[in-house]
């Protein structure tokens, strides 16, 4: 498009993190175009337009909808999916991808999500072109609904989920691990102290940064910690849930909606509570903080909290449980004692820094130029 290298990525309903940070080191270069389209866009206008109206984006039935629909979509995640591609005129996905591919001619297709492969890889086929199709999986744990041999490459948090991956008939010359993809501004290192003052906390207090999500089920979670009158700044990031923002600030935290500063929380904290949120997880752990999971919403993120409390996050099991193992570790730390958790921070200190979303853009543009090369010389 333009005579840019043009990189179209197309991700799940919920999240474009990872999409948006490989697209960030794409566009440092005025010649490539990234382009980032969400699969509800792709949807039925209709349909979306009036889910909207009845059921309001931040609702509590939405959510509450939304997590059965997780839940439902997940008994199928560790299904694959079929090898067969044939484009579906009367499906507004197939149809919808296969104009924005007509519109965009990218070069490339980055995939995020399973529920975008099957209409890409049909509408792609339909076109008759040689489109690359790349997959960046953005969990720590494999949905094997990702797992299709028309991909032309792969990008993996770890070697069980390349493991998986072989298993399912996929070339490992076609794999690359590297960490989940983070925005330039997430890698930027800022100084402790620096972060407390800008959060505006109390620097005599350590500090735990509850991650919602939006997820009503905090709500249990802040009441409990509030009765627990644990002596440490308490952020809770409500993302869009008034209700959760409310109740936070009538308990006497600090709390923000979806305009807080993420980055700055997080290096601010001794401790994240969070959901099995990728990025954040991701974040956390490249800051090296401890880590309390909890929530899942599905089995698919249960998984992922089994696969990281191995050795890297401490999974939660409950709200209880939770109270009491971060009044524990806020106490030992105010105490000098040991937390408990020193083979985390060893491990946390031991790994070595890789720049994941360069690492794909540059895989990407090198895909492009070879292919540019290969149709020049014929």
């Amino acid at each position: 498009m333009l005579n840019k290298r043009t990189i179209l990525f197309l991700t799940g309903k919920y999240s474009t993190d990872i999409a948006d940070a490989i697209k960030e080191r794409v566009a440092v270069s005025n010649d490539n175009l990234g382009i980032v389209v969400n699969q509800r866009e792709l949807e039925s206008g209709f349909k979306v337009h009036f889910l909207n109206k009845i059921f309001p984006l931040d609702s509590l039935l939405r959510r509450k909808v939304r997590n059965i629909l997780v839940g439902i979509k997940d008994t199928v995640a560790n299904k694959k999916m079929a090898q067969k591609i044939g484009y579906k005129s009367g499906n507004f996905l197939h149809k919808n991808i296969y104009n924005v591919l007509n519109r965009y001619t990218p070069d490339v297709v980055v995939v995020t999500s399973p529920e975008v492969i099957t209409p890409t890889l049909s509408a792609i086929h339909k076109q008759g072109k040689n489109t690359k199709v790349v997959a960046v999986c953005d969990s720590f744990v494999l949905d094997e609904r990702m797992i299709n041999v028309n991909i032309d490459y792969f990008f993996v948090d770890n070697f069980d989920m390349r493991n998986k991956l072989i298993e399912g008939g996929i070339n490992q010359e076609k794999i690359t691990i590297t960490p989940l993809p983070l925005k330039a501004k997430a890698l930027e290192i800022i100084d402790k102290e620096e972060a407390i003052k800008k959060m505006g906390l109390d620097e005599h207090k350590k500090t735990a940064l509850i991650y919602t999500g939006g997820d009503d089920r905090f709500k249990t979670i802040i009441s409990e910690l509030s009765l627990a009158s644990i002596n440490a700044n308490i952020i809770v990031a409500s993302d869009k849930n008034v209700q959760l923002l409310n109740l936070a600030r009538s308990k006497g935290f600090i709390a923000y909606n979806e305009g807080i500063n993420i980055h700055t929380a997080i290096a601010s904290s001794d401790l994240v509570i969070t959901r099995p949120e990728p990025t954040i997880i991701a974040q956390s752990i490249y800051q090296k903080k401890l880590v309390f999971g909890i929530n899942p919403m599905s089995s698919q993120e249960e998984r992922a909290l089994d696969y990281l409390s191995t050795d890297t996050i401490v999974k939660i099991d409950d709200a209880k449980s939770l109270v009491e193992k971060t009044a524990t570790f806020i106490s030992d730390l105010e105490t000098g004692s040991e937390t408990g958790y020193e083979e985390i921070y060893a491990l946390l200190e031991s790994r070595e820094f890789v720049d994941s979303s360069q690492l794909i853009c540059d895989k990407l543009i090198e895909m492009i130029v070879l292919e540019q090369e290969l149709l020049a010389s014929t």
